[in-house]
This record gives structure tokens, C-alpha cells and sequence, in this order.
């Protein structure tokens, strides 16, 4: 083999330790996009979850938030609906400006802790929140967080309150018992009667007069 040999294979080998440098280098920068999507993901979804942490902290905007939404506690998840003013959270909701998409957001391992005289119920449980990423990542494309303990007031089926704490319900006063007014009855007593006692008349005594000189005696 002459000299024009080597040098055709050198330059075939240098063209393959080129290219699989090159394709190298490529699979390392994709993987580090993916990993940086990744990252993205994970950090927007954890965005997502303290926003709603500082909604639910407060028992009037977490009731706002709830009210209204079907709640079956028949089953070991219950998908829910967050809303608020020009926000709605729940499945299949896409959020450009997290870059990402709501796949669920879940009640899930809650108790039954308190019935109220009103007759709804109380549960405490965790609320999960299920994400997809909107941009290819490295790894799962799903990512699940939860988000807070809180309690959830259903009435029917139905959430009718929420908050981070047992909601205490004033027991009601029963209403106090009349008391029967017992009419006192006097007894008749017969008085006797006493007949008024008369003075009798005085009767004066006929005294002698005075000696009357009798003209025939002398």
C-alpha cells in the first residue's frame, strides 16, 4: 500500500471521529436543553403550587375558590376545580405563561373528621396538583406536587367551604323549656258570722220629786 493509501484511509477515519464528535457534541447540547426543559418545568409547577398556597391560606378566598365544585368521597380521588377571577385550575387546562398543562387537580387522601348540625361534613386531605410539560423534557413528562392539608366542607356533594383549619361550628342553644304558671287557688274559708252587739237603752230610775206642800194639811 502506498503512501496515497494511508492517507485515503486516514482521511475517511478523520471524517468519522469528525462526525461522531459532532453528533456528539449534538446529543450533549440537546440533553442539555432537555435538561434545562426540564428544570423549567419542575420550577414553574412549583411556581403554580405556592400560588395557590397563598390563595388557600386564606379561608374567605379558598372558599371562593371551591365553592360549588362536585366533591365524591366515595372515591380515593376527587378531582376539583380551582377558580378565581380570570383563573381556572383544573384538568386540561393549559397555562402559557408557566409552559406547562394542568392534568388534574386532586383531593386525595382525605378522612371524614367532622359531621356539623347543619348536617354537612367536613374532610381533611391533601391537595395534589398533576402537570404536564407543554416543551419535551428529560425524563417524565408528568410531574405531581402537593400542594397543602386543608379541610373541605361539603354539603350534598357539593364544597361549600375550605381552610387550613377545623372550621368550628357554633352548637346551637336549645331554646329554653316554658315553665307552666300553677294558679294558686285560695281556699274558701267560712267566716262566722258575728251578730252586732246593740247597746240596750238606759232606762232611768223614777226618783221622788220634790215635797209638794199639800194645802190640806195644815
Amino acid at each position: 500500500m502506498n503512501n496515497k493509501g494511508f492517507s485515503l484511509i486516514e482521511g475517511a477515519l478523520g471524517m468519522v471521529l469528525v462526525s461522531m464528535t459532532a453528533l456528539a457534541f449534538a446529543q450533549v447540547s440537546t440533553n442539555m436543553n432537555l435538561t434545562q426543559n426540564n428544570n423549567d418545568f419542575r420550577l414553574n409547577t412549583n411556581a403554580l403550587a405556592s400560588s395557590l398556597l397563598g390563595t388557600l391560606g386564606s379561608s374567605a378566598s379558598c372558599t371562593q375558590s371551591f365553592q360549588g365544585v362536585g366533591f365524591d368521597a366515595t372515591k380515593a380521588i376527587s378531582p376539583v376545580v380551582y377558580t378565581l377571577p380570570n383563573k381556572v385550575i383544573g384538568a386540561g387546562i393549559q397555562l402559557p405563561g408557566y409552559n406547562l398543562t394542568v392534568q388534574g387537580l386532586n383531593f386525595i387522601n382525605y378522612k371524614l373528621v367532622q359531621t356539623n348540625p347543619d348536617g354537612s361534613l367536613v374532610y381533611f386531605g391533601d391537595l395534589s396538583l398533576t402537570t404536564t410539560a407543554t416543551k419535551k423534557v428529560l425524563g417524565p413528562s408528568n410531574y405531581t406536587i402537593v400542594v397543602d392539608s386543608i379541610y373541605l366542607t361539603t354539603s350534598s356533594g357539593v364544597l361549600t367551604g375550605c381552610s387550613n383549619a377545623l372550621p368550628v361550628v357554633a352548637t346551637p342553644t336549645p331554646s329554653p323549656t316554658p315553665t307552666a304558671v300553677v294558679p294558686v287557688v285560695v281556699p274558701v274559708v267560712n267566716v262566722p258570722v258575728v251578730a252586732p252587739i246593740v247597746a240596750a237603752p238606759v232606762i232611768q230610775p223614777i226618783t221622788n220629786g220634790p215635797a209638794v206642800n199639800d194645802p190640806c194639811n195644815h
